[in-house]
């Protein structure tokens, strides 16, 4: 997605999208006024009505076209050309939309629904034409837009944990290696070489997600392997995590581990009836968890999530 003025996909803007895509790809045309010009002098009344040099600086600002040696459009939008119905419209709104999302998609977009109140009037407007489709257009833009945000933030806030165990792990003693650094195949993060070897495997969690964690199953796996010198430790980080630019052993609210039998007990190997898959969301209970005897170093601090 490239930064600048969102162009909301309008049916007139839309339109004049198909015309100036049409034109790029039947014709051979070395500068934007002979392309803008032959889109114009389409059979059509809509050609005219459209301001379309307009449309076409926003398709250049946009990426969805450019010209070199003769003007082209993208390789998405070359295949639109031959007939605008609603599946084309709907297309070629889907690719301006997210060449530059407006501002409000985030916020009116959550959980499966959209909260028009959100979207200004004039935006609304402009989009009412995908009437009755709209909230599943915007819904459908802009969930994978927020997993992936959610799975990088996720990303971050399990390297952070890592990192703070690490430190601790170091100060107490224990000579950590960092596993997670080396392999995701390794089935756990840190393993400790001493007084005993410790294999780690760290959950990160908030208030609101401390309760269940995911456990893939090439951990689950090792974790049958290795039995008791394999646990989970989760990492609870306090509200302040999200403020700061450095992280240290003030925002970390908790830190305890699994029952070390817990998962034997209640999660099941593949059964005639039952086969593991890539991963499991599973939910102890409060009583499962007892408290870490781990002290993060006051010293040490990572980098935050802003």
């Amino acid at each position: 997605m490239s930064l600048g003025r969102p162009v909301l996909p309008s049916k007139g803007q839309c339109e004049g999208t198909f015309l100036l895509c049409r034109a790029a790809v039947l014709g051979n045309y070395k500068t934007t006024a002979q392309w803008i010009n032959a889109a114009r002098n389409s059979a059509t009344q809509m050609a005219h009505a459209l301001d379309l040099n307009q449309i076409a600086n926003d398709m250049m600002a946009c990426g969805l076209a450019s010209v070199s040696e003769t003007v082209s459009v993208s390789e998405a939008l070359q295949p639109l050309w031959r007939e605008l119905d609603r599946s084309t419209l709907l297309t070629v709104a889907r690719l301006l939309i997210k060449a530059r999302l407006p501002f409000w998609i985030h916020m009116a977009v959550k959980d499966d629904e959209v909260r028009r109140e959100y979207i200004p009037e004039k935006d609304l407007q402009d989009l009412i034409w995908l009437e009755p489709q709209l909230d599943q257009f915007l819904i459908d833009i802009y969930e994978p837009i927020a997993k992936r945000k959610n799975e990088d933030f996720q990303k971050q806030m399990g390297d952070a944990a890592e990192l703070l165990l690490m430190a601790a792990l170091e100060a107490a003693g224990r000579q950590p290696i960092h596993t997670a650094k080396i392999s995701d195949a390794i089935g756990y993060d840190i393993e400790c070489q001493a007084p005993v070897k410790d294999r780690i495997e760290v959950k990160a969690a908030t208030a609101n997600t401390q309760t269940q964690f995911h456990l893939t199953r090439n951990e689950f796996e090792k974790s049958t392997i290795y039995q008791d010198s394999w646990r989970i430790i989760q990492v609870i980080f306090a509200g302040s995590v999200f403020t700061t630019t450095r992280i240290g052993a003030e925002h970390v609210a908790e830190i305890r581990e699994l029952r070390p039998t817990w998962l034997q007990e209640n999660v099941p190997g593949d059964t005639p009836s039952f086969k593991w898959t890539e991963s499991a969301l599973l939910t102890p209970k409060e009583e499962d968890w007892r408290t870490a005897e781990l002290e993060l170093a006051q010293d040490s601090a990572v980098p935050g999530f802003i």
